[in-house]
């Protein structure tokens, strides 16, 4: 019995100790986002690398070779211009006048209680094949 009582004192005293460890480290993990633990840095190391070229400083992520496409040229990429405007002001401009589709709303023809009505005998007619016939939902 005398066993039985220390091991369960040393129990109590060892949960007690891990209660102030997990106290410790969560005061810890609290502070460690404070201003006053913040780590100072230098403000080059926040610049983002950079790289010289002929053209001057290009950021390390800038792509050079954007436009060059494999099997365009230059002259294909650019589109061309209309030199004759007149022809596009020989017919006057007339908008198409296509019949809008206007939604409908039936007008309501039952109560509420007849629609639930109506849902009662739909539900009860699914239920009533079923018992008849119980094999017709099995997969």
């Amino acid at each position: 019995m005398k066993e039985i009582h220390k091991a369960i004192t040393t129990l109590c005293i060892k949960v007690d100790s891990m209660e102030n460890e997990i106290q410790k480290l969560k005061s810890k993990a609290s502070q460690q986002h404070d201003y006053k633990n913040a780590e100072l840095r230098r403000s080059k190391d926040g610049k983002n690398p950079e790289l010289k070229g002929d053209d001057g400083k290009l950021l390390k992520t800038h792509n050079i070779c954007l436009n060059i496409v494999a099997g365009t040229s230059k002259r294909v990429s650019e589109k061309q211009k209309n030199s004759n405007l007149n022809q596009l002001f020989e017919k006057p401009f007339t908008p198409r006048l296509t019949p809008k589709n206007i939604l409908t709303i039936e007008p309501q023809t039952s109560t509420y209680a007849d629609s639930l009505h109506h849902d009662k005998r739909t539900y009860n007619h699914i239920t009533r094949t079923y018992i008849q016939n119980p094999n017709i939902f099995k997969l």
